[in-house]
C-alpha cells in the first residue's frame, strides 16, 4: 500500500507503507495522509513500538479463549 507523505522541505511523495516508521524516526517527514485526513508528526497520535496502550489485546487470533476458524 502506498501512503502520501509531505517531507520537511514541503515536497510530496508516495511511499510504501512499511517505510513510514523509518521516515518518521529519521525526522524526514512533516505529515502523512491517512483515511481521516493528514496526520501531523508531533501533533497527532501515530502508531509505534513505544505505544502506551494498556488495554486488552483485541486483534483477531490473539486470544486463545476464542479460537478463529
Amino acid at each position: 500500500m502506498l501512503v502520501m507523505v509531505r517531507y520537511i522541505d514541503g515536497n510530496y511523495d508516495m511511499v510504501v507503507a512499511h517505510r513510514l516508521d523509518g521516515l518518521i524516526k529519521a525526522g524526514k517527514i512533516l505529515e502523512f495522509r491517512r483515511g481521516n485526513g493528514w496526520a501531523r508528526i508531533g501533533r497527532d497520535s501515530t502508531r509505534g513500538p513505544e505505544s502506551d496502550y494498556e488495554g486488552e489485546e483485541r486483534r483477531k487470533g490473539t486470544n486463545s479463549d476464542h479460537p478463529t476458524y
